[in-house]
């Protein structure tokens, strides 16, 4: 909760992050299930009995790719070992080529389970009814800010902070719309193909464990940058529309001359340095090791000051409740919104 009422934008890039694995995934998913198609229309006509068409996999879709990059998926080898895909070993499978071998080991050989979407949400622990409440409690409040805005009513300073978390919290929820809620036991997926196989394709001893593979390389499946460029662009363009909402209160009479010029310098802050920031990573590629030294420091430079404009800000949102214009408690007059003859 700390986390997102400090920097919104970091949670909302993570749901990004999962939206873009989730969509890797899925590309995945539809050319596996192309494949197992082809092996189904293989067969010939008098094969294709009635019990044969519920055999056909099913598409999979967002919710599926959701599932497996939560670690919705298990698989049970032939020795008996079972392993899950967890959602810090669910990479972009063009990120790591250990990645794809690894999915092409659990995936290869073996049908995708059949299991419908509705399936996935009953394991999860999503309530509509929350769903439903929280909707239209945000849809309100967003309704009330653009109303007094029209009516040039006064909006506060709190108002405008907490428009942009609903921001950010409505593109979080955009992002993660077919995401299950929680998923806390897997499925379990047999993988056909014989111990001996698996050794050949990763090159491994004939005494070296299946187990060994996986938990030899687990560091490298989790070691893995977030600041990736497509992430940066977003969490940049994220921070941006926070901090403009902050700068629609520029005018607002504060309490005091500086308590203004400080929130002044801190919205202008929340807009730079995560701007800086972005241009840095993106020339990172593009320097030397000598350069990109110095621009690490600066990135570390730079988080300091970040945190200290969004903790004044945060801080000021309720000083300045102190002392408040009679107009910030003006109603929106809705009636005039409404037909009338």
């Amino acid at each position: 909760m700390a986390i997102a009422t400090l920097a919104p934008e970091y949670v909302v890039t993570n749901a990004f992050r999962d939206w873009r694995y989730a969509r890797g995934w899925l590309d995945e998913l539809k050319t596996w299930s192309k494949s197992q198609k082809r092996r189904f229309y293989r067969h010939s006509r008098r094969e294709k009995t009635p019990l044969y068409w519920p055999t056909i996999p099913k598409p999979w879709g967002m919710t599926h790719a959701f599932f497996i990059e939560m670690g919705g998926l298990s698989v049970e080898l032939p020795n008996g070992v079972r392993f899950r895909l967890l959602k810090d070993q669910s990479r972009d499978p063009t990120d790591n080529d250990m990645v794809h071998e690894f999915r092409s080991l659990m995936l290869d050989g073996m049908r995708l389970p059949s299991i419908s979407e509705e399936e996935i949400l009953d394991k999860s622990k999503a309530s509509w009814a929350v769903k439903v409440i929280s909707y239209f409690q945000i849809s309100w409040f967003v309704a009330q800010t653009v109303g007094r805005s029209v009516q040039n009513l006064l909006v506060s300073p709190l108002e405008w902070f907490t428009l942009a978390i609903v921001i950010c919290t409505l593109v979080s929820y955009l992002l993660w719309w077919k995401k299950p809620l929680d998923v806390d036991t897997p499925i379990i997926i047999k993988y056909d193909e014989n111990v001996s196989s698996m050794v050949e394709k990763f090159n491994l001893q004939d005494d070296q464990d299946i187990e060994e593979l996986i938990s030899s390389r687990q560091g490298n499946l989790q070691l893995y940058s977030m600041f990736h460029l497509d992430r940066v662009c977003f969490m940049v363009a994220m921070s941006l529309a926070f901090a403009a909402c902050h700068l629609l209160a520029w005018n607002w009479a504060f309490p005091s001359l500086a308590e203004k010029w400080m929130w002044r310098l801190a919205s202008i802050g929340c807009a730079l340095f995560p701007t800086i920031f972005g241009l840095l990573q993106f020339l990172h590629a593009h320097m030397d090791d000598i350069k990109e030294k110095i621009a690490e420091r600066l990135d570390y430079f730079i988080g300091p000051f970040y945190v200290l404009c969004r903790l004044y800000l945060l801080v000021e949102i309720f000083a300045c409740l102190r002392s408040m214009p009679p107009g910030v408690y003006t109603n929106v007059r809705w009636t005039e919104y409404l037909p009338h003859f």
